[in-house]
């Protein structure tokens, strides 16, 4: 669950030749924030079998119908978090979000990522990752980065 997410992806590039390389500019290609945020992600809309958790993940109206994905309109911050107010019994599954980019970004990208708060507690596990993609193949086989990666009650990640 990341809470304040403003997502910028820029394109390193490197002068290379005889003298020791040198960073150039670092134009921004891509950048989620404010009330657009959330118009290039894609919102997973299932229950999600590779990570054996408790939650289903809603899709876009419905999570924006159950303010589990927003945009704050007096800061602009993005919210994305887990349905806290409800009572799961047992064996049931708690409504989260999981959304993935539209875009798909060349290697040598480097991603900047403002998070204003991210939260940690039981059965909590945020996380910003990306994966190579593989023809014919799909995750976990082209492995993944993790940026970023918490669970459960670890303060930090």
């Amino acid at each position: 669950m990341l809470s304040f997410l403003t997502l910028s992806l820029l394109y390193v590039s490197l002068i290379i030749g005889s003298h020791p390389t040198i960073a150039a500019i670092y134009p921004v290609v891509k950048e989620y924030s404010g009330p657009n945020f959330f118009d290039d992600w894609d919102f997973f809309d299932d229950y999600d079998s590779t990570t054996s958790g408790d939650e289903i993940y809603l899709g876009a109206q419905a999570t924006s119908d159950a303010k589990l994905a927003f945009v704050d309109s007096q800061t602009n911050h993005a919210f994305l978090k887990v349905d806290n107010t409800t009572t799961v019994v047992f064996d049931n599954k708690r409504n989260s979000v999981k959304i993935t980019t539209k875009d798909s970004f060349n290697m040598g990208s480097v991603w900047v990522a403002d998070i204003f708060h991210v939260p940690f507690g039981c059965s909590v596990w945020p996380a910003m990752w990306s994966w190579a993609p593989i023809v014919n193949t799909s995750w976990p086989a082209g492995g993944e980065i993790d940026t970023l990666e918490g669970f459960n009650q670890a303060a930090f990640s």
